[in-house]
Order: C-alpha cells, then structure tokens, then sequence
C-alpha cells in the first residue's frame, strides 16, 4: 500500500495516507474517515466494495452517519463477482468449489484447449498427494531487491509481530516496484 500511495503521488494525485504505525492513527477504516471527514471538506467518497461482510456492512453506515455521498463500487480484482458466485449456487445441494472453477476456467479460457482441460484432466489432486519424485527439479523461489518501503514495513512487522508465526527472511514476495 505504500508503494501504491508513493505511485499516486508521483502521478499527481493529493494522498492521505496513515501508516500502521502513525500515533494518531485510530486503528479502523470507521476512525480513519472521521478523522479525514474533520481535516478536508469531502463531498463524496468512493470505495471499492469490501470482501469482508463486517466492514462492509460498516461502509453502507457511513452515508448516515458521516453525512457524506457514498460511492461503493464493484471489486474488479478477481474474475468472478460475489453476484455471479451466488447465481451459481443457487439451487445446488453441494458447493464444490472444482466445479465453480471449472465454469471459470472455461469463461476465461484458462488452462484450456479449446473446450478441454490442458492435459486431459480437470484436476490433479491424486498426483498431488503423492510424494514427488527425487528428480523433480523444483525452480528457485521468486526474489527481489527489498527498497526502502519495504524494509521499513518488515522492521515495524518484526517489532509489532514478533510474536506471530511466519518468516520475514528471506524475503520471497513481490512488492509494487
């Protein structure tokens, strides 16, 4: 989020931006927007619709309670619409998530030639249980330069989150460049 609020600016973009670790930061997306509505005349806020029920149901308050116009808008970050999902599981007995990613795989023509799966199956899941063999030669993991931001962001987890599971060495994830 850091590099994308650094890219807005460069682009010319006006940017508020509170850092994790900001001491007036209050901690919620509901705290953030009264502290913002109280430093800037805002008219309008747009939003992209939020996966996590809570806080959308949340964001559909703001208009009430912030008294400002409210622009939530579709979330274009994954290829099927929580509206599509439910039109396809409608009326089943049974969600396997196989066959709605079939439909998807299909729709987008992922992994597909022509109207069959690449390779002749669905899924591979039996392969995938087995042991692989001695010979399989598995790639390097994905690696890249750590900037500034991001060294930033990994000292202030390793100081907030030290206690949480996982590994912030080496460092194996793509970040906005």
């Amino acid at each position: 989020m850091r590099h994308f609020a650094e890219e807005l600016k460069q682009e010319g973009y006006k940017v508020e931006y509170t850092k994790l670790d900001d001491p007036l930061n209050s901690g919620s997306f509901r705290g953030e927007i009264d502290r913002i509505l109280k430093k800037h005349k805002i008219d309008c806020i747009v939003v992209t619709k939020p996966g996590e029920y809570r806080v959308f149901a949340d964001i559909q308050k703001w208009q009430g309670d912030f008294g400002v116009q409210m622009d939530i808008r579709s979330d274009d970050r994954f290829l099927c619409a929580l509206e599509e999902f439910s039109d396809w599981a409608k009326g089943r007995k049974q969600l396997r998530m196989e066959y709605f990613y079939r439909e998807m795989r299909k729709k987008y023509s992922i992994l597909m030639d022509n109207d069959e799966p690449v390779g002749g199956q669905w899924n591979y899941d039996n392969d995938n249980r087995k042991f692989p063999k001695d010979e399989l030669n598995i790639p390097k993991p994905y690696f890249n330069e750590v900037d500034g931001i991001t060294t930033e962001v990994i000292e202030l987890i390793a100081k907030r989150f030290h206690d949480h599971f996982g590994d912030l060495e080496p460092f194996y994830f793509a970040c906005h460049p």
